[in-house]
């Protein structure tokens, strides 16, 4: 009996060997018949992001201009809400520059908007600005947008508008008091009323020829002022006080 029970008992040991022995007699890694670790886990959420445009891409515009405007435009995506701060730099030293709102805030994935207003004085250097915007977050760093482009002409234009006729109160509300320039700049006037104007210049700005096309309605009467001093010019045909023109 003793003999009979132990050969029972080995054939039982032997069969639990033969299951825990691969097919090519080895023995599997331990957890070959479990899943990796994570691949029942969904996948972390995207990092929130913050995106920037800035419209438009050129503006062109001359010396003495304050309506500048490049509109900003900030968009939170992947859940992203919270304060945004912008900047911007490629405006030229001699220029003036400001955002309506250096912070803007947005709710969740949310986009809000924001005006950079360039103003050029009439003194300033002519030249085309490469302007750029960046926004600064808790989200991941925005992209940044290709640059806008402000073209600034070489010349101040100074408007005689629709309307103006004879009455010389109405040329002075149509002109400013000065015009300060550097040398080289033009100074053109145009005249946008439905009469003749011609301009009485005196020192470095020389006068308006009778008859010249350019004193007629839809005319501009053109001067580069290369000499540096100064100089005036008034309605000749219609009074009124006299621009002072600074040539540095």
């Amino acid at each position: 009996m003793r003999t009979l029970a132990t050969a029972i008992f080995g054939l039982m040991m032997a069969a639990c060997t033969v299951g825990n022995v691969g097919d090519d007699g080895t023995t599997p890694p331990p957890g070959d018949d479990q899943p990796p670790p994570g691949d029942d886990q969904p996948p972390p959420p995207p990092d929130p992001k913050v995106a920037v445009g800035m419209t438009p891409a050129t503006i062109n515009s001359e010396l003495g201009t304050i309506d500048n405007n490049f509109t900003i435009s900030v968009t939170g995506s992947d859940n992203f809400s919270g304060p945004v701060t912008l900047a911007f730099t490629g405006v030229p030293t001699d220029w003036n520059a400001a955002l309506d709102t250096d912070t803007v805030t947005l709710a969740v994935n949310g986009t809000a908007t924001a005006t950079l207003n360039v103003r050029v004085p009439t003194n300033a250097t002519a030249t085309t600005a490469s302007i750029s915007v960046t926004a600064t977050s808790t989200a991941a760093p925005a992209t940044t947008p290709a640059p806008s482009t402000l073209v600034v002409a070489n010349q101040v234009t100074v408007h005689i508008g629709s309307g103006v006729g004879t009455d010389p109160s109405a040329h002075d509300a149509a002109f400013p008091n000065e015009i300060r320039i550097k040398a080289g700049a033009t100074v053109r006037i145009q005249n946008d009323d439905g009469i003749t104007h011609r301009m009485h210049g005196d020192n470095l700005f020389p006068h308006e020829d009778d008859g010249a096309a350019t004193a007629n309605p839809g005319g501009v009467y053109e001067v580069q002022m290369n000499d540096t001093g100064l100089g005036d010019f008034y309605c000749h045909d219609h009074g009124g006080n006299p621009v002072n023109i600074i040539v540095e």
